[in-house]
């Protein structure tokens, strides 16, 4: 394997906490695994950010590394190993996050279900996610008995334990004398909160490297810490196999300009790659052609999918497309007043369409607000829409076109990518995650990249 300079000066260095500050594309998986393999004489354990990237972990590193998610990490550990899915059976149930309908059907049955009390259910799933993740902050008394009652619930297995819940019972109650690993390695180290960071600091072990980059760090409402801002001298790892020297000196100056301070981000690779600007004609995919195109809102996501299927295109969308068809479907039948075609058990709580509107604007549901979003922009043609989506859906592999949010696409790439004009202005006054979402979907491009109105704008600016 040949490695580039910047690439050699982490996988030999000696440091016993490392910082590594990687870009997008820069090759961060093979750092990982020439610091495996360099050291394949010490036991170490890497810290990875979703099961897909486990799988992959699993196959390209030596033996002598035990592949991870934080989660699954904590679960298989979970009080001294005493309980795991097999043993546990149908009693152990796993669910995500606390969501406000869990917290309306089990613990706030017998208040009336109208716009406050479902914004009350909202309020005590923020609390008990932010206790959680000690993303802490003043909880008034009614909402923490009840936030309480939920934890009582989950330490005596009376209902699902969400994955948070997990953690923080695994930092309290485990004994972490017991782990001797001697290097512990934190891939997407951007995206550790509270409790994920202690858990780490309580393993046992004789070197730390965080790897990671603080420009793709986009989950703030999860309560994570940006542990690069702290960092004495961190290493960098800036040359970018994804994209050519055209893409790479925009990235490099465009993001430079958002965030007022010089960013080294180079294009290492051998085709220079081409940005088109946005016009006033409709930038449309030639036929040979796979265009991904990158929203900042799932309300702008079904905006694009709808217009190119009306073209004849083969759309692909990343939802669970049943549950999200249901959730559409649900709350067009309730403005409707059609109470008895709603299937979804989530929007029969909604009384009214009225009732619906009122909780989700006073709430925090980052999905229900894009459902509202949705249903007032398409109106009554939603429904037919929705349903020559449908007849239009199709896998990535097949697909013209591919809609995808900027949180979806962090980690993927693709040839052609357009950026949709949903993205708040690309510039030091947004804030920071706002900017880290423009600077996740302009990376994710490999040949073209397809600017929106903004960026086409930072793009003559730079030009001159």
């Amino acid at each position: 394997m040949i490695y580039t300079t910047e690439q050699l000066q982490i996988i030999y260095n000696e440091e016993k906490e490392l910082f590594v500050e990687a870009r997008a594309g820069t090759g961060k998986t093979t750092v990982l695994e020439g610091i495996a393999r360099e050291n394949f004489h010490l036991s170490i354990l890497l810290l990875v950010f979703n099961k897909d990237i486990r799988k992959a972990a699993k196959i390209i590193m030596p033996i002598n590394v035990e592949s991870h998610t934080i989660n699954s990490f904590a679960f298989k550990y979970y009080k001294n190993g005493a309980l795991t899915k097999k043993q546990a059976g149908d009693k152990f149930l796993l669910k995500d996050n606390l969501s406000s309908f869990s917290i309306l059907t089990t613990y706030l049955r017998h208040l009336p279900q109208d716009h406050n009390t479902l914004y009350l259910a909202d309020k005590i799933s923020k609390s008990f996610n932010n206790l959680m993740d000690f993303n802490i902050k003043e909880i008034d008394k009614e909402i923490d008995e009840i936030v309480q009652k939920i934890i009582f619930d989950m330490d005596k297995n009376r209902t699902p334990l969400t994955h948070n819940f997990i953690l923080r019972d695994f930092l309290n109650n485990f004994d972490f004398t017991k782990f001797n690993y001697e290097h512990i390695i934190i891939d997407e180290a951007q995206d550790l909160n509270g409790v994920m960071l202690e858990i780490i600091k309580k393993i046992k072990n004789i070197k730390t490297t965080y790897v990671g980059d603080p420009l793709q760090s986009i989950y703030g409402f999860r309560g994570n810490i940006d542990i690069f801002n702290t960092a004495k001298d961190p290493l960098s790892l800036t040359g970018s196999f994804r994209m050519g020297k055209v893409l790479g000196d925009f990235i490099q100056k465009s993001t430079s300009i958002a965030n007022n301070k010089k960013i080294l981000f180079e294009g290492l690779n051998k085709e220079k790659g081409e940005l088109i600007g946005e016009t006033k004609n409709i930038i449309e995919v030639n036929n040979y052609e796979k265009l991904v195109i990158i929203s900042r809102t799932n309300a702008n996501l079904f905006e694009q999918a709808f217009k190119y299927a009306k073209e004849g295109k083969n759309i692909a969308i990343p939802f669970e497309w049943e549950k999200i068809k249901s959730l559409i479907e649900s709350v067009y039948y309730l403005r409707m007043g059609l109470l008895n075609s709603i299937t979804s058990e989530h929007i029969k709580l909604y009384k009214t369409f009225d009732i619906f509107e009122k909780s989700i604007k006073r709430g925090t549901d980052i999905e229900f607000k894009f459902l509202l979003k949705l249903i007032k922009k398409e109106g009554i043609t939603l429904l037919d829409n929705l349903y020559l989506l449908e007849k239009h859906l199709s896998s990535n592999k097949y697909a013209d076109i591919i809609c995808i949010t900027a949180h979806k696409s962090k980690g993927l790439e693709f040839e052609n990518v357009k950026i949709s004009n949903d993205f708040m202005k690309y510039c030091p006054q947004t804030k920071q995650e706002e900017r880290n979402l423009v600077y996740v979907a302009i990376t994710r491009a490999s040949k073209k990249l397809y600017l929106n109105e903004d960026l086409t704008n930072i793009l003559r600016r730079i030009s001159k």
